[in-house]
């Protein structure tokens, strides 16, 4: 099982699959955890592919963001 715990909209692509096997690009509330499963075969390497944005969402007030530094945002992949 791949974990993905982020706060930005994420997904995670694995061994060239064309769909994410982690899929948090569209986010409900405050969901910050996001998980897939996938069938490994141990020794051998496998590709990983992540897309990450930091965007803002709702109301875009450009006004009230001039000369404010952006928020820091974290993404973190973990596996069971």
């Amino acid at each position: 099982e791949l974990i993905v715990q982020s706060d930005q909209s994420s997904r995670v692509y694995f061994n060239g699959e064309p769909r994410p096997v982690v899929d948090g690009w569209v986010r409900s509330g405050n969901e910050k955890e996001f998980s897939g499963v996938v069938d490994l075969i141990g020794g051998r390497t496998y590709p990983v592919y992540i897309e990450f944005s930091k965007s803002t969402h709702g109301v875009n007030d450009d006004e009230k963001k001039k000369n404010v530094p952006p928020s820091p945002a974290h993404f973190r992949l973990m596996w069971r």
